[in-house]
């Protein structure tokens, strides 16, 4: 739903693009339905960070929240078009988890922001 939604709104807007929202049968990845929510506009980001910190501090659930929650929010900002903030949530993301293919697309995504900083 997210991907969906994230090309129709660069296409043409967010408003277009929330019109056509795919509906979620549900995704059990935290904080993903958070960000679900944002996108609906029925949520907020401090949502998304809130489901973020209901998980204690080096376990495994929170690198998994940090690492899906930040990711999306960095490309919600970054389509939002606040490039500072976008690059901060990826990175974030990141350091969270830098292995396998999300990961991967977080690691595109940032050298698309900041082409000359990326590795």
């Amino acid at each position: 739903t997210f991907w969906y939604f994230l090309c129709l709104a660069k296409a043409d807007s967010i408003e277009a693009a929330r019109s056509k929202i795919i509906p979620s049968r549900g995704d059990a990845r935290p904080p993903l339905m958070d960000v679900y929510r944002l996108v609906r506009n029925e949520g907020t980001t401090e949502d998304v960070e809130k489901a973020i910190e209901k998980f204690e501090a080096g376990t495994k659930g929170r690198e998994t929240a940090e690492f899906y929650g930040y990711l999306y929010l960095g490309l919600w900002y970054d389509l939002k078009g606040d490039k500072a903030k976008a690059i901060a949530y990826l990175k974030k993301s990141l350091a969270a988890n830098d292995q396998g293919y999300m990961a991967d697309v977080g690691k595109v995504h940032l050298q698309t922001l900041q082409p000359s900083e990326s590795k």
